[in-house]
């Protein structure tokens, strides 16, 4: 890093020559760090100096948008430890959004605003040596003043970093990732597909489309609707920065979101998919919606931080959005899992486990975590069905039922393909279905008609 480099960057806001904490004139400054957190594996996969040379590709990608489109400054990298780096980012109030008007933003909003931006950037799909990845990433954001961007050397890192705070920089296993994958060969093979469903993302051709969860004794009486990753056609082509042609229909939105679960690299997808449910949600103000996440998302940290902010703004929002947490990959840390689904009950926001029964979370997890909606996956409900009148899987299916409806959860059946399976779901105590003879997913979320239960009547 050049010291003009750092200089430049904090003058070019410094209009009024003030210096008070985090502010000038026009802009803010603040200190970012960033974590590799599949660094492990990744270095494994494909090399130090790989991984290396692609931060810093991807570094000169932000610096290049941030010049040339949002009008901030970005210093130059330095790395802090194997899989840790520093910079520091001045930014003005006034931040364009997505149609290029220019919104003034506060201190805090602008913060997380920062923080998404980097975070998004450093997950973009990066090509070095004919190699195409992604790296898991995670940060922490704090005020700087004027003075620490140009002193910016070892000393000032140490100064402005605390990784004492367990929020802003919590424990990590470098490289957690979900099952399925046992070796390096593996996780190549996982990386291959979610940096295509990346390329389909950034390519604007993933979309959600919508299911409706409906009472057994009253199809018109809706739960919410859950959106489902999709891509808009099969028939688009799509080329990716390489040069390569691509077909969406070679790759399914489900199988590859679970590679990219698998790959370390979910958290922007899951971003991606909240933000999106939230557009909807405010767009259309009867409207309940929930979207799957990833247990690797279930911890309070940066990739939350503007979503919060969203949340917290907007309540009649937040009451109205339900999160549902995939069980094919377990937390990164349970007290950190609990304490994430305190903070968004505590915003209204509720929570669902899905897929109960068949994957990573355990019966003492559903009891800390206490979620208010469980989904039990489809799976049991085809067995029960299958098995005849005198099935053991109707009576397994009967005692997870009875468990799920502990401390007055609701629960919700999926699976319901046929009226077999919605005969056997009903006689067995569902009182909410899901699947393809409840409802058919639909683009338009509008479009999920039926009447809205009242939260205090889910049974």
């Amino acid at each position: 890093m050049t010291k003009t480099r750092s200089i430049d960057c904090a003058m070019r806001y410094d209009r009024t020559g003030a210096s008070a904490l985090g502010r000038t004139g026009v802009a803010a400054s603040f200190f970012v760090s960033i974590s590799i957190d599949t660094w492990a594996i990744a270095a494994a996969a494909y090399g130090a100096d790989r991984l290396r040379g692609a931060v810093e590709a991807l570094h000169r990608s932000a610096m290049a948008e941030a010049d040339n489109i949002l009008g901030l400054a970005v210093t130059d990298l330095r790395w802090t430890g194997a899989h840790r780096l520093a910079l520091f980012v001045v930014a003005p109030y006034e931040w364009p959004d997505d149609e290029g008007s220019r919104i003034f933003r506060s201190t805090l909003a602008l913060e997380s605003r920062v923080l998404q931006w980097i975070l998004n950037r450093f997950s973009l799909p990066v090509e070095v040596d004919g190699e195409r990845f992604m790296l898991g990433v995670s940060a922490s954001i704090n005020l700087a003043t004027i003075a620490d961007v140009q002193k910016f050397d070892t000393a000032a890192v140490e100064t402005v970093t605390d990784e004492s705070d367990p929020v802003r920089f919590p424990a990590r296993s470098a490289g957690f990732l979900a099952r399925g994958v046992q070796s390096v060969s593996d996780y190549r093979s996982a990386m291959d597909l979610a940096v295509r469903l990346y390329d389909m993302l950034d390519a604007g051709i993933l979309t959600l489309s919508w299911q409706k969860i409906a009472a057994s004794h009253n199809p018109e009486l809706i739960l919410y609707a859950e959106g489902l990753l999709r891509s808009l056609t099969d028939e688009s082509v799509i080329t990716d920065p390489s040069g390569a042609s691509r077909n969406p229909s070679a790759f399914r939105p489900g199988p590859s979101a679970l590679a990219a679960e698998q790959a370390g690299v979910v958290r922007r997808l899951d971003s991606w998919v909240v933000s999106r449910v939230i557009e909807r949600l405010r767009e259309n103000p009867h409207l309940h919606l929930g979207c799957n996440i990833s247990a690797h998302s279930v911890i309070m940290d940066a990739w939350w931080s503007e979503i919060v902010d969203q949340l917290t703004l907007e309540p009649s929002i937040a009451r109205r959005l339900v999160l549902e947490i995939t069980e094919s990959a377990s937390f990164p840390s349970l007290p950190m899992a609990v304490d994430f689904c305190h903070q968004m009950k505590a915003l209204e926001c509720r929570i669902a486990i899905d897929d109960f029964g068949t994957g990573r979370a355990t019966v003492s997890d559903i009891v800390a975590l206490n979620p208010d909606m469980v989904k039990i996956d489809g799976s049991f409900l085809r067995w029960a069905a299958a098995g005849g009148a005198q099935s053991p899987a109707k009576e397994e299916l009967r005692h997870l039922v009875s468990f799920a409806q502990c401390r007055g959860r609701t629960v919700i059946m999926e699976g319901v393909e046929n009226a077999e399976t919605r005969e056997v779901a009903v006689r067995l105590g569902g009182q909410w279905l899901q699947g393809f003879d409840v409802a058919m997913p639909r683009l338009s979320a509008a479009m999920v008609t039926g009447r809205r239960v009242r939260r205090g009547n889910l049974g």
